[in-house]
């Protein structure tokens, strides 16, 4: 569980930097769309995974 939150916090990261670059949001509109839906689905699981480890700790 530790190296898939590290894993997906990575990937996290690296949609974030994407999205703070200068002209993101002058990409094509399904191309800033993926990415952001992605940013969404990724924090969603994280989330998630944060609750479980939680519960595995008590």
């Amino acid at each position: 569980l530790p190296q898939e939150i590290e894993k997906l916090e990575a990937d996290l990261e690296k949609i974030n930097a994407q999205m703070m670059e200068a002209g993101f949001y002058q990409q094509e509109a399904d191309v800033v769309q993926r990415i952001t839906q992605e940013h969404k689905t990724i924090s969603k699981i994280l989330e998630q995974k944060y609750q479980r480890w939680d519960i595995l700790e008590q």
